[in-house]
């Protein structure tokens, strides 16, 4: 089976998140699976890495030129929020509620991800996060021969089975992965800033900073 395009679109997301980058209550105690869940989907895709460097980088990130508009325990909470314990508790909340949906779903779910699709995902974010750092010229093939034939298989399987649609959302996948053309390329960096969004926006939320705040 052709491996379709995901290893080089999530590579890009990570390039593409260092140059980009300038929801749900935080969870509670409950079910251990979903919990599992969510561990294994904020590691697969450590956006938090990302975050944690732009953090690193500008004391007023993510509200950059806007952070004296809130007071700053406002500042702090959202940074608090996109840090990395932060990020964390955000995906095993979100895995919570997916859990609470589609109950029959989990199961399936944190196998496929722990038969090898969550490490290979990973590996293609961390070469994609090395490759915008370092401008080396590394290749998508390099990071797939480390991996064995049935990680491979969990891997595709995650891209392509009808049944793991559900979980691909709450990962945030595109939902029929993107070929390597422009117009597909396009589709899936939109799916990848919405995603960015969505996590950025939420913090501000969860902190009570609204838009007319930072406007």
């Amino acid at each position: 089976m052709k491996l379709r395009a995901w290893p080089a679109q999530t590579a890009r997301l990570a390039g593409l998140l260092v140059s980009l980058v300038a929801g749900p209550a935080l969870a509670q105690p409950g079910d251990p699976a979903a919990e599992k869940l969510g561990r294994l989907v904020a590691w697969m895709l450590p956006l938090d890495t990302v975050f944690e460097m732009q953090m690193a980088k500008e004391p007023d990130w993510p509200l950059l030129g806007k952070a004296s508009r809130v007071p700053p325990e406002k500042l702090a909470c959202a940074r608090r929020a996109l840090s990395s314990a932060g990020f964390l508790e955000n995906r095993i909340a979100e895995a919570g509620e997916f859990a609470r949906r589609q109950p029959a779903s989990v199961d399936a779910a944190i196998r496929v991800l722990e038969a090898g699709a969550a490490a290979m995902s990973n590996a293609y974010f961390s070469l994609g996060a090395e490759r915008s750092q370092t401008g080396k010229a590394l290749d998508e093939k390099d990071v797939t021969a480390r991996f064995s034939p049935s990680q491979l298989s969990a891997f595709i399987e995650l891209q392509s089975a009808s049944e793991h649609q559900a979980l691909r959302r709450l990962i945030g996948m595109p939902d029929y992965p993107a070929g390597d053309n422009p117009e597909q390329r396009a589709r899936t960096s939109g799916d990848f800033r919405a995603a960015l969004s969505r996590m950025l926006l939420g913090s501000m939320t969860r902190c009570d900073i609204s838009l007319a705040d930072i406007r």
